[in-house]
């Protein structure tokens, strides 16, 4: 988007964002914590009031890192590390916040597969 499309790279990522959640959250579900029986409405009202917090991390981190790219030497893609850097972080931020609260099971675990 930011180099066909000629957009912002801020405004690439935040359009990125809501569908790189969305399979994230799945892909969790389906395959990371698959043996939690948390219901689907549960996990998915902690998965939202949890974004506003990673995302602020994510878009400060990738904002951070391309205002800084200007005093680097002439790349046409300096947004694109900075996206791979600000997805490391926020990834392990997710990871966290995933196992500890959004597939956290209280009463029951499925028995291991």
């Amino acid at each position: 988007m930011v180099t066909w499309l000629k957009w912002p790279a801020g405004v690439a990522y935040a359009i990125q964002a809501p569908i790189s959640i969305g399979a994230k959250f799945w892909l969790n579900r389906r395959f990371t914590w698959r043996d939690r029986q948390v219901a689907l409405p549960v996990a998915i009202a902690k998965l939202l009031l949890s974004r506003p917090v990673t995302i602020g991390v994510s878009q400060g981190v990738f904002n951070a890192l391309v205002w800084s790219s200007r005093f680097l030497p002439e790349w046409p893609y300096w947004y694109v590390v900075a996206h791979l850097v600000a997805t490391g972080v926020v990834s392990l931020i997710d990871f966290k916040v995933f196992d500890a609260w959004v597939f956290r099971a209280f009463a029951h675990r499925a028995p291991p597969p």
